[in-house]
C-alpha cells in the first residue's frame, strides 16, 4: 500500500507514525514544513486536497498498489492503523473517526477528502475513465448549488456513485475506525 499525505498542518505525531511504517508514504506539500523524513514534493496550492491527490496520482502512484489518501491533520492512535487499512478489501472506502460522520455518510452518501482508501483497480478505472481526480483549477473553493460541498468532493461523490453501479467493484462508502485515528 502507498500512502499519499497532503501537507498543510504538519501534525508531528502523524509524520512520526508515517516515518516508522513499512508502507510507502509520500507527502504533497502546499507549503513548506517538517515531514519528519517522509519524502515530499512542494506544489502550488491549486485545487485544495483534490489537486494534491491528483498530483500524487499522476506523478507518484506506482500503478499497482492500493493507496491510502489522507490529510495531515489526522492523529494516529494505534500503531496498527496502517496495517488495518491495508487489509480492507473494498475497492473504495471513506474512513471516519466518529460514528455521527459515518452514519451521515451512509445515509446521505456524502463524504470528505480527509481519509479514504482505494484499490489499484479503482485507480486504474478512475484514470481510464476520468484521467484523474477533478479539482478546481482556479482554487476558489467552488461550492455546489446548495453551498454545502466543495465541488471537488461533490464531483468525486457523483462519479463514485456511478462506479458502484457500472462496475463489479465493491464501493463501501464508510468505515468507522475510531479506535485507530482522530481526524481533526
Amino acid at each position: 500500500m502507498q500512502i499519499c499525505v497532503i501537507g498543510w498542518d504538519f501534525n508531528k505525531s502523524l509524520y512520526q507514525s508515517l516515518s516508522s511504517t513499512d508502507y510507502d508514504a509520500f507527502t504533497v506539500l502546499h507549503k513548506k514544513g517538517d515531514t519528519q523524513g517522509v519524502p515530499f514534493q512542494l506544489v502550488p496550492n491549486v485545487g485544495l486536497e483534490w489537486g494534491a491527490y491528483d498530483y500524487f496520482l499522476q506523478n507518484n502512484w506506482d500503478r499497482r498498489s492500493p493507496v491510502l489518501f489522507m490529510q495531515d491533520d489526522i492523529t494516529v492512535k494505534s500503531p496498527t492503523f496502517f496495517k488495518e487499512v491495508s487489509l480492507l478489501k473494498d475497492d473504495f472506502v471513506f474512513i471516519y473517526d466518529r460514528l455521527a460522520s459515518c452514519v451521515a455518510n451512509e445515509r446521505l452518501f456524502v463524504g470528505t477528502g480527509q481519509c479514504f482508501k482505494t484499490s489499484s483497480k479503482f485507480l486504474d478505472y478512475y484514470l481510464d475513465k476520468y484521467s484523474g481526480f477533478w479539482y478546481d483549477l482556479e482554487n476558489t473553493g467552488i461550492f455546489d448549488d446548495n453551498g454545502t460541498q466543495d465541488k471537488g468532493i461533490g464531483r468525486f461523490i457523483q462519479r463514485l456513485k456511478s462506479i458502484d453501479k457500472d462496475t463489479i467493484m465493491k464501493v463501501n462508502n464508510h468505515i468507522l475506525m475510531q479506535e485507530y485515528i482522530i481526524i481533526n
